[in-house]
């Protein structure tokens, strides 16, 4: 079966299996619960990555734009944590505002992985055109060009 042939089935069965199983009213509790528990273990391993590439970044020129990425990760977090929360809450307004929070917490994340995306593309941009000017600066002095003027260029 060919990678394409396969992920289309496993989109297929993703939407269809909770799809039937959801018809069936007694079933959805367990299929929440099931889905609730997967998105906090991986909520819980996305931190934990998080935390082990900032501190395998600790040092590098990456190391303040990978900051970012950990406090999305952990706003991530707490907007799963603040769902979960808001099952154990007895009354309506309140779980109400903690959902409210878990929505803010996710929009917190959305604007500190722009805030990453930009800067890492800031910086990018800036080491390829230093690289580019660099190659243009080594081709002019391989062929014995005069280079004067060639780095302000």
């Amino acid at each position: 079966m060919s990678r394409g042939t396969a992920s289309v089935l496993a989109a297929l069965l993703s939407w269809s299996v909770p799809t039937v199983a959801l018809a069936q009213e007694r079933a959805y509790g367990a299929i929440d619960w099931a889905v609730g528990a997967t998105t906090m273990l991986v909520a819980i391993a996305l931190l934990v990555i998080a935390f082990g590439l900032s501190r395998v970044a600790a040092g590098s020129a990456m190391a303040e734009n990978i900051s970012y990425v950990v406090a999305a990760c952990s706003c991530m977090g707490a907007s799963v944590l603040a769902s979960w929360a808001a099952r154990f809450v007895d009354d309506g307004a309140a779980a109400s505002q903690v959902l409210l929070g878990g929505q803010v917490l996710i929009i917190a994340t959305m604007v500190l992985l722009c805030v990453y995306f930009y800067r890492v593309r800031a910086a990018l941009k800036r080491f390829l055109d230093a690289a580019s000017s660099s190659e243009v600066l080594a081709r002019a002095q391989a062929s014995g060009e005069d280079t004067v003027g060639v780095r302000d260029a």
